[in-house]
């Protein structure tokens, strides 16, 4: 049974049906729904996060998940049932490689049925979606692994950048967006020199992040409309409290479209940090190929990427364990 915070999230949304009930039409009409509840839902979502308190944010965000993830893993099981058909199959697997299936537990199983595919779109798009999952998932993965997943994820996409470059998805053609992957996992992985970038402060002045160097950094890409990136505000403020005195230093990158607008948050929400503003283009937001928010890079005191996309308690143990690493490193 749903409980009430659940189907708060859901509640009022007109024209959408519920992850429990069985949903009617054709499947391509089905993938259509599924894509217009997902976005209801989660703007639902994103709307009651942001006006919570942050000692009920955690909970929400588990609930939002749960409830959204069911509909990915329908998308995907429709994919899988008509997987030699691209009217179905593109829009579906377009919808889970963004974030239709971020919740929905472990696809690989499906994108590689869809490979398998007759239909060579299918088998492209599938090709891409699943290099670009391996990619985004080695960075988090024990480092055998790690070296395992990227290896078939760039093979996958180096395929679709060489022989599907003029297929599209959602109206652009792979070839470009394999590129743009295969940069991220040869400049953007784990153990990679963090691309140096500047950046613009809240006061105009522009600031290298190689000027950084010599301290544990970690860098939060987030936009104040994002409820997830709001609810780790609560533990950087203590994490920042926490490791005053070390060589650690926090910088919130802004990707909200105007400066004012970040400026008017901070004068309620107290982050007593390093700030830049980035706008929705700018050379953070491009450099780094930001897809969603937060995106979290944890770099150590030579200026490589250690950690990405970690949050909590995981990232402050990360931090800490980096720092260790620096203070070891002068003795």
């Amino acid at each position: 049974m749903r409980t009430l915070v659940a189907a708060a999230l859901v509640a009022g949304l007109v024209g959408s049906t519920s992850a429990d009930e069985k949903r009617t039409g054709t499947p391509a009409e089905q993938i259509k729904a599924i894509e217009k509840d997902f976005k209801a839902r989660m703007d639902k979502a994103n709307d009651e996060i942001g006006k919570a308190e942050a000692k009920d944010r955690t909970e929400l965000i588990t609930k939002a998940k749960a409830d959204l993830g069911k509909l990915g893993k329908e998308a995907a099981a429709l994919a899988e049932a008509n997987a030699d058909n691209a009217e179905i199959t593109a829009p579906a697997l377009a919808f889970l490689g963004g974030q239709g299936g971020m919740f929905a537990g472990d696809l690989k199983p499906t994108y590689k049925k869809l490979i398998a595919s007759k239909d060579a779109k299918t088998q492209a798009i599938a090709s891409f979606v699943l290099g670009s999952k391996l990619l985004d998932e080695s960075d988090n993965l024990p480092p055998a692994a790690a070296k395992t997943a990227a290896a078939e994820g760039e093979t996958l996409l180096a395929k679709v950048e060489k022989d599907h470059k003029d297929v599209e998805m959602n109206g652009k053609k792979l070839g470009p967006q394999a590129t743009d992957k295969l940069y991220a996992v040869r400049n953007l992985a784990v153990g990679k020199t963090a691309p140096d970038v500047e950046g613009t402060t809240l006061d105009g002045k522009k600031v290298k992040l190689s000027s950084y160097r010599g301290k544990v950094v970690v860098l939060d890409i987030w936009a104040t409309w994002c409820g997830p990136c709001k609810a780790m505000i609560p533990h950087e403020r203590e994490m920042v409290k926490k490791l005053k005195d070390k060589p650690f230093l926090l910088v919130s990158i802004s990707a909200d479209a105007k400066k004012e607008t970040l400026e008017k948050f901070l004068e309620k929400e107290e982050m007593p940090w390093t700030h830049w503003w980035d706008g929705q283009k700018g050379p953070v937001i491009d450099k780094y190929r930001v897809q969603f928010f937060p995106s979290i890079y944890v770099i150590d005191a030579k200026g490589v990427i250690r950690h990405k996309h970690i949050r909590g308690e995981q990232l402050e143990k990360a931090v800490e364990e980096l720092l260790k690493e620096a203070e070891e490193g002068k003795k």
